[in-house]
């Protein structure tokens, strides 16, 4: 399967770098507004001087490019309740918003997935053993 990126995804997906984590914020028209990330280690970092009041949205890159948060991005998320936030790896974003009973939830991508139709079709329907490796969870802090 492949999975399409919506518009707004294919977007953010611009910003992610290797070497540096790039932030900024998103408003209501779903306009992307990069901020320079003054954090003093921006590879492993990100730091805005302020908000916008017109934010409805926070983002930041993951240099892994991994989209899962940090400890860091969970106490910034929580502290921020009233905004989503964006993580953006290589190849993903990740929303995080804060619920009403102040728990952290991740949405996925916000596409379906697609069969992809240039490959062939397996023709067996018989369950496979998973062996693929979990995911891991923890990366460089942001």
């Amino acid at each position: 399967m492949v999975v399409e990126h919506s518009e707004l995804e294919t977007r953010l997906l611009s910003f992610w770098n290797s070497q540096t984590e790039r932030c900024g914020y998103m408003d209501l028209c779903n306009h992307i507004v990069e901020l320079e990330n003054i954090h003093e280690d921006k590879r492993n970092g990100f730091e805005v001087a302020s908000i916008p009041p017109e934010a409805v949205a926070l983002w930041h890159t993951h240099p892994s490019g991994c989209p899962n948060l940090s400890i860091e991005d969970y106490h910034l998320f929580c502290s921020l309740p009233n905004l989503l936030h964006v993580i953006v790896g290589k190849n993903e974003v990740a929303y995080y918003f804060v619920d009403t009973d102040s728990s952290l939830i991740r949405k996925e991508n916000t596409s379906e997935p697609k069969e992809n139709t240039s490959e062939p079709k397996e023709s067996t329907s018989e369950p496979k053993e998973n062996t693929s490796e979990p995911k891991e969870r923890s990366h460089v802090s942001s």
